[in-house]
């Protein structure tokens, strides 16, 4: 019996009489016994491009497959379907904007997806539901269910009885079981579902019957599960919190919309204000307003170091914020800040400190320059708890000209 494992990282199962292969290299389907077509992998269900609706990666090798198997009426292909995996699509710079289960999209993009290389009907419906099917002693998980019209039901849920693997064509099966978990899960399946071996099957009783050390080896695992469940989670969160930290440091290289969004999220968090209520009606890209002041200001990303034309700008945004208030709010406190990335192109640790001449210009106009660079190392000493209340808000107040860590320092 020979088989073939056609996957996504050709890494499933091993064994004598197993080759692996992956999805767009894959040798004749008719040279094996059984070819497993495993789309099961997290890594098939992500759409690096920045359409709105879902396509896998690998939906041209979908296609390809799918055309094979028509012309391949010697082997049985099963088809192993993934677990409730999570679908990442519409692709940014540092991620995707939309990530949501397979359960949530059965009915749309997963369908749509899974037909470019199964031949479904438009009666089959999935149903997610996690069950347990036992076959010759082995435990299969699955976190769908099939239903499938008329189609020969091979495999049920052990208690619930929900289809779990049914029979496409004469040679072409499909399975939401984990069948390439190991190669014993895999072989097992092959064995009972197919071969129908004639030895026989293992009682439930005698799996409970503690021979040698059993109970202690069951112990250990259950304990070293424990571990790997704990060090899973501990990882996922670390992951979490460094594509988090990524996002913030894409004001090191963005600018337009994108460095804006970022950088008024950190402004939020450090002046403790809410810039989603701002409305933009004088062409500033913020303004906030805080105790006795009013923080008006540009955001901008430039490829060359500071321009005095962008000093400028801010001044013509700060008079004419000035000109549009009421003569009752003549004595309110207006302080301009331009929030600035220059030499995007140029790793921040080349790049050269802005000149003097627009230093002094800033101070003149009353005005502060922040660095992108800056306002994350602030941001940083804010995450970790450095920073006193309100010390942010003291530093913009009363600083003029360039900010400085050490400035900020002063106010800790």
């Amino acid at each position: 019996m020979r088989i073939q494992i056609i996957s996504y990282d050709k890494k499933k199962c091993a064994g004598a009489n197993i080759i692996n292969s992956t999805l767009s290299e894959f040798k004749s389907l008719d040279d094996f016994e059984f070819n497993i077509i495993d789309i099961s992998s997290c890594a098939i269900w992500i759409d690096d491009s920045t359409n709105s609706a879902f396509e896998s990666n690998y939906i041209a090798d979908f296609r390809s497959i799918k055309k094979v198997i028509t012309s391949s009426p010697k082997s049985c292909i099963i088809y192993v379907l993934p677990k409730n995996e999570k679908v990442c699509y519409q692709r940014y710079s540092t991620g995707y904007r939309k990530k949501e289960y397979i359960k949530d999209i059965l009915e749309t993009s997963y369908i749509l997806n899974l037909s470019q290389i199964i031949n479904l009907r438009s009666n089959c419906i999935f149903t997610y539901q996690k069950t347990d099917t036992t076959i010759g002693g082995y435990k299969y998980t699955a976190d769908f269910s099939i239903s499938y019209g008329y189609k020969e039901c091979v495999t049920y849920s052990d208690k619930s009885e929900k289809t779990t693997t049914i029979k496409l064509d004469s040679n072409v099966f499909m399975t939401t079981l984990n069948l390439t978990e190991d190669s014993e899960h895999l072989l097992n399946f092959i064995d009972n579902i197919f071969l129908k071996s004639e030895k026989t099957d293992i009682p439930e009783w005698v799996l409970s019957y503690d021979f040698a050390d059993d109970k202690d080896k069951r112990k250990e695992i259950s304990t070293e599960e424990t571990i790997i469940k704990e060090s899973e989670a501990k990882i996922a969160l670390a992951n979490d919190i460094i594509s988090k930290n990524l996002y913030y440091k894409t004001i090191l290289y963005t600018n337009g919309e994108e460095l804006s969004n970022t950088v008024m999220e950190i402004l939020d968090a450090l002046l403790d204000v809410h810039s989603s209520d701002f409305v933009d009606v004088k062409k500033e890209d913020f303004l906030i307003e805080k105790n006795d002041m009013i923080f008006i200001g540009e955001i901008k990303g430039i490829g060359s170091n500071v321009k005095s034309a962008n000093i400028s700008q801010l001044e013509v945004h700060y008079h004419n914020y000035l000109d549009a208030l009421k003569p009752e709010e003549s004595s309110v406190v207006v302080k301009q800040i331009l929030i600035i990335n220059p030499l995007i192109k140029l790793d921040v640790m080349n790049r050269e400190a802005v000149h003097q001449q627009q230093i002094d210009l800033a101070k003149r106009n009353d005005a502060l320059i922040i660095e992108t660079s800056t306002l994350l190392v602030i941001f940083e000493k804010y995450k970790k708890g450095e920073l006193v209340e309100n010390a942010f808000f003291e530093v913009l107040k009363n600083e003029i000209g360039l900010l400085k860590i050490d400035s900020l320092n002063k106010s800790i």
